[in-house]
């Protein structure tokens, strides 16, 4: 469950042709892929999508200079 959340993000960003911020679906991602972080700390392949996901929704909540 956590992994599907988290992939989610990646998913969306590949497939979607829908335009404009995703903040649920973002923040979701965010908080799986964290939780999952904890469970596999030696997964680094979770840490390169939760930064990318996280860089998504600061993206959507205008939060980059």
């Amino acid at each position: 469950m956590l992994e599907q959340q988290g992939q989610a993000c990646v998913a969306d960003y590949v497939q979607s042709t829908a335009i404009g911020p995703k903040r649920a679906l973002l923040e979701r991602a965010v908080a799986a892929l964290e939780a999952l972080k904890a469970l596999r700390p030696y997964d680094r392949s979770i840490e390169t999508r939760r930064l990318f996901c996280a860089g998504r929704l600061s993206i959507a909540l205008n939060r980059f200079e």
